[in-house]
């Protein structure tokens, strides 16, 4: 193997490496919602205040999966601009 061989390679692994991840650390870095609890009954999501409809999407996602309906019965503040919403599926 010549040393531009080898330096490709190395320069190659090093790019799929960073492609991989890079939707990992993007992922820490997004405002989703962050379930905290779940059963068949209910769910509980952690999520910043200014992204609350995305908890109420995930929330009638999850009881939509087991064919009910998502009802909000608390919204919690937690400080630190961070809001727990607890949705009962009926």
């Amino acid at each position: 193997m010549t040393r531009k061989t080898g330096e490709f390679f190395i320069l190659a692994r090093t790019l799929i490496a960073a492609s991989l991840a890079l939707p990992l650390i993007a992922g820490c870095t997004t405002a989703n919602p962050r379930v905290l609890s779940a059963d068949d009954y209910s769910i509980a999501l952690r999520v910043k205040d200014d992204n609350q409809n995305a908890a109420r999407k995930e929330a009638r996602d999850y009881c939509g999966d087991r064919n009910r309906d998502a009802r909000l019965r608390s919204v919690t503040p937690t400080g630190e601009n961070r809001t727990v919403l607890t949705f009962g599926c009926v």
